[in-house]
């Protein structure tokens, strides 16, 4: 195991992730240890997954690892992948799956074209509109407005080599899981 609970003054958060590709279940930790969001690996940078939630439980408990939330939070790249539809965005969903293959990236070192600025910083003005197309209350503040955003084709150009980008970095991550 690669990180404990506590690293010097810092406190890891963790969570438990339940990961569903190719018709297949499995769990690992995410964490969040102050500097970058990543998951749990060996020593060997090898995911450390389980087959079903209560081995990962036991996990935590014999390495008293603290799990952030109850239940663990389902990932479903089976069907974000059968849903996807480049006309018809879900903000909540995509920057979901978008920040968590970001951090799958991340652990393993591979490269993410959804990490990059672009020239001129094209795909963070796209992260952005999905961010703000999310309505957040703490955004709105009093505001009863919903943004919806209105996509510019060299947008959904970039969110299409985004998608397609997450789907690489699934299938290179976790493929070899399934």
């Amino acid at each position: 195991m690669t990180d404990n609970v506590e690293s010097g003054d810092i406190k890891i958060h963790y969570c438990l992730i339940n990961f569903i590709l190719a018709s297949r279940s499995f769990y690992c930790l995410w964490f969040d240890d102050g500097k970058r969001d990543r998951f749990l690996t060996d020593t060997t940078n090898t995911l450390l997954y389980f087959e079903n939630e209560n081995e990962i439980r036991n996990f935590c408990t014999a390495h008293n690892l603290n799990i952030q939330k109850n239940k663990a939070v389902c990932y479903n790249i089976d069907s974000f992948m059968h849903e996807f539809n480049l006309y018809d965005i879900d903000c909540n969903i995509f920057l979901d799956y978008w920040n968590i293959a970001s951090d799958m990236a991340y652990t393993y070192s591979e490269h993410f074209i959804g990490d990059d600025d672009g020239p001129s910083g094209e795909t963070v003005g796209v992260y952005d509109k999905l961010f703000y197309g999310n309505n957040l209350p703490a955004l709105k503040k009093e505001s009863s407005e919903v943004y919806i955003p209105i996509w510019e084709r060299d947008e959904l150009d970039i969110i299409q080599a985004v998608f397609t980008d997450i789907k690489r970095i699934f299938h290179t991550c976790l493929g070899n899981l399934t």
